[in-house]
């Protein structure tokens, strides 16, 4: 259509505004035509993901090896608090809540 309607406008039967307009709408449909392809294939994708052939459809394949994983030191050990030696610190407290009247470690808080 656009080189009918430039040999129109090379011997004066169309507009320049006529040419540009068809080479507007041919600019248009191909940009919905990729859109619209763009849309199918992401789609296709992600119901491949979905179903969890993705990686096989596209022959892609996973080593997971240990030499591929991140090395990583383990965290360390918190030091252990020194063990008071009376009968008190022989089971430890339960966790109360902390508000009116209590104190963090449970007991009563002394009456001012």
């Amino acid at each position: 259509m656009v080189s009918a309607y430039r040999k129109q406008f090379s011997i004066g039967q169309r507009t320049l505004l006529d040419v540009l307009n068809a080479e507007n709408e041919l600019y248009s449909a191909r940009s919905s035509r990729d859109t619209g392809v763009h849309a199918v294939t992401l789609g296709e994708l992600r119901v491949l993901a979905a179903m969890g052939r993705l990686l096989d459809t596209l022959g892609v394949s996973v080593n997971i090896a240990p030499h591929t994983l991140l090395a990583r030191e383990p965290a360390p050990e918190p030091a252990a608090a020194p063990r008071a030696q009376d009968e008190t610190d022989a089971v430890p407290a339960p966790a109360t809540q902390v508000g009116a009247g209590f104190a963090g470690d449970g007991r009563q808080a002394l009456a001012r």
